[in-house]
């Protein structure tokens, strides 16, 4: 009996475009219907962050209004959902000098403060981007994954859906699809750890019903994905330095600007004690099952500093297990290793092409006693 802790990875080896950069195509590509031409993104040429596409006119453009925001640190790569969390990561300082005569106030008036009112302005974008706009790609993604199954000619992984667990940091049902389609997939042996597609659909329908009014918001709750370490205590901080030192913002503004900010960190904040919560659980439900398992296998993690609480929880239940790690090149099993390393973890790394070439190689690579990398790389293998 296996514990599977489930990364984007996972998706991305049976055929699904669940990067970050498929959700931005697709943001893109949302914004330039009007315009009669296709987003760069979209038709697989190079874009930084839109600035070869007409999407730059378009003031409504969630992508680059997420880009514009400052950040506390340097935002290196699109490639990675890790990446964008590390950039959902606000410098309020930097944000409240280069808001300074650059947004509007809730009326279309020009002013010297960045206050903020409509739905698409500078700040009140995010429950867009992390919520409602988020749900329309992941549920496009559900409906075209049994195509995306049809179309898989990669190796099966040895999953047991019968027997086996899984925690699963993905929103998607590509568990049931791939592995329990002659079966009855119990869906109790599965934990969506920051929520799925189906749950937010209920959400989603009532939602809608009622005027969509908090839809954003509460479907950001439902499919959560930013930073961690974002606090309204940052953004009082800011607001509050600023004001002694410029002293050209009234009590009034000053609050106003604080409610809006911690409307963005809401949007922008990932909920980790209530996906904590979600796993402990999921866990105490099934202590007398999970107490037999033989091994955990992390499959498509990065192992990310935003998701460093969850794998801390993971090993407090399981260190006196087996651990294997399927890795898609030597820096993520560098990284794996130097994880199992630091928790003394019996582990192995083994990359998922060999995993997949040779299913019962998972099993006779995880019975070594000692930390070890199992890695017959070629060229392929090794990019």
């Amino acid at each position: 009996m296996r514990l599977w802790i489930i990364g984007n990875g996972f998706d991305l080896y049976h055929g699904l475009r669940t990067k970050y950069l498929d959700y931005k195509a697709y943001l893109c590509e949302d914004c330039n219907k009007h315009k009669n031409n296709r987003c760069p993104i979209a038709t697989g040429e190079a874009c930084k962050w839109c600035c070869r596409c007409e999407v730059t006119k378009n003031p409504k453009c969630l992508v680059r209004k997420f880009n514009a925001l400052p950040r506390r640190k340097a935002w290196t790569s699109e490639g990675l959902w890790s990446d964008l969390e590390e950039a959902c990561s606000i410098d309020f300082d930097r944000l409240m000098k280069k808001g300074k005569g650059t947004y509007v106030r809730a009326d279309d008036t020009k002013s010297d403060m960045p206050l903020v009112g409509n739905e698409y302005d500078a700040l009140g974008f995010a429950p867009f981007f992390t919520g409602d706009r988020y749900y329309d790609w992941l549920r496009k993604v559900e409906t075209n994954m049994p195509k995306a199954k049809e179309d898989f000619r990669g190796a099966y992984l040895d999953v047991n859906i019968e027997r086996d667990f899984f925690v699963t940091f993905n929103y998607t049902s590509t568990i049931q699809v791939f592995y329990g389609s002659h079966k009855v997939v119990d869906e109790g042996r599965i934990c969506y750890i920051h929520g799925s597609v189906k749950e937010a659909s209920g959400i989603y329908a009532r939602l809608h019903q009622e005027g969509e009014t908090e839809k954003g918001k509460e479907l950001h709750e439902k499919l959560v994905f930013g930073s961690s370490d974002v606090t309204d205590a940052a953004l009082v901080d800011a607001v509050t330095r600023y004001k002694e030192k410029e002293g050209d913002i009234t009590e009034d503004d000053s609050e106003r600007l604080i409610q809006h900010g911690k409307k963005l960190i809401r949007s922008l904040n990932k909920d980790v004690e209530q996906g904590l919560k979600r796993f402990r659980g999921f866990i105490q439900d099934r202590r007398s099952d999970i107490k037999d398992l033989d091994e955990i296998i992390v499959a498509g993690h990065s192992l990310c500093r935003i998701d460093a609480p969850y794998f801390e929880e993971f090993v407090r239940e399981f260190v006196e297990k087996k651990w294997c790690f399927l890795c898609h090149g030597k820096r993520d099993a560098e990284k794996a290793l130097r994880f199992c390393a630091d928790h003394k973890l019996e582990s192995v790394c083994v990359p998922w092409g060999h995993m997949a070439r040779n299913p019962s190689k998972i099993s006779e690579c995880i019975k070594s006693p000692v930390v070890a990398i199992r890695w017959p790389f070629n060229k392929k293998d090794d990019k």
